[in-house]
């Protein structure tokens, strides 16, 4: 049996969210974001099945019923009653990019799921220690291709076992989880959808013999971003995971691995690429002395040296050529 290397988390008790601290601020930015001209990205629908929403609210209903009937809510009579009435067989993964207002868009949900894991990786254990409790990812729960392209991205650290937080277990949570929230814990930092500027092409690639239909390279989106009780130190680590200070595109979507050049070089093309440009802040509260863009970046980026200097923080880390 292999002998489980555990981090502790470094963590702290949670920043407000329903007044403002001194020296924090309320801000919206806008973010512009493309494809490269050597990536695609691939984020599909979720496929309901219209035929199948009665056996879908059925087994629902079974579910309930059984276990209300049991009177006990134990997870391996709840397993054995999924096994019986499956609920997640009627939702399926579109072959189709996602669309809004019959526009393809990336939705904010995967915007911010990307750039909060991409933080959360880039916060590396030292000593035994780390400032991120690796929240988002569990690859006990993912396939195992997957997970070794992970793995292989990311290094080996991001095995070590570390609990994840849980502000009803414990009021003191990582500094990732303070910003983009937890269970029981609002987030403090949200995304809008990131939606077409100009004319997108969708092209149609065959991949492991499925085909579907991808936002094609040299695609432009913007979106906003909001945070609320905010210092320089948040927004610094919230530019990094948006690789603001590297010039580095971020991964996002399916197969963002698969294609990866690090992994498979030999291949032409690969997915899930997309650069962010921050390129102005519509509204801040209270007011700050930045008047543009270049200006908050540098300093930002002062203020998050501590965590480099120490060996926490590598900004190097996970950048695509």
């Amino acid at each position: 049996m292999s002998k489980i290397i555990r981090v502790n988390v470094i963590k702290k008790s949670p920043t407000p969210r329903d007044y403002l601290l001194p020296e924090r601020y309320n801000a919206i930015f806008q973010v512009e974001a493309h494809i490269p001209k050597n990536s695609y990205i691939f984020i599909g629908d979720i496929e309901f099945q219209k035929e199948e929403f009665a056996k879908f609210k059925k087994n629902i209903d079974e579910v309930f019923n059984r276990l209300i009937i049991s009177r006990k809510i134990d997870y391996s009579i709840t397993q054995n009653i999924l096994r019986e009435y499956p609920l997640i067989k009627s939702i399926k993964q579109s072959s189709s990019t996602a669309t809004l207002l019959n526009k393809p868009y990336l939705p904010a949900s995967s915007l911010k799921g990307a750039i909060r894991s991409r933080l959360e990786y880039k916060f590396i254990p030292k000593n035994g220690s780390s400032y991120s409790c690796y929240i988002s990812t569990s690859l006990e729960e993912i396939s195992e291709l997957f997970a070794r392209r992970h793995v292989n991205f990311w290094g080996e650290e991001v095995k070590l076992f570390r609990y994840p937080c849980n502000i009803e277990l414990s009021r003191d949570i990582c500094i990732v989880c303070d910003m983009f929230g937890t269970p029981s814990l609002s987030s403090r930092v949200d995304f809008t959808n990131a939606m077409p500027v100009g004319e997108i092409k969708l092209e149609i690639k065959n991949e492991y013999g499925q085909k579907i239909q991808v936002i094609s390279s040299n695609s432009r989106f913007k979106f906003e971003i909001f945070c609320r009780n905010f210092n320089l130190e948040e927004l610094g680590l919230l530019f990094t995971a948006m690789e603001l200070y590297t010039n580095s595109p971020i991964l996002i979507g399916r197969f963002k691995y698969r294609y990866n050049p690090k992994l498979e070089s030999s291949l032409k093309y690969y997915f899930g690429l997309l650069k962010l440009n921050l390129i102005g802040f519509s509204y801040v509260y209270p007011k700050w002395k930045y008047e543009n863009v270049e200006e908050l970046l540098k300093d930002t980026r002062n203020v998050i040296e501590d965590y480099i200097s120490k060996g926490f923080l590598d900004l190097n880390k996970g950048l695509i050529p």
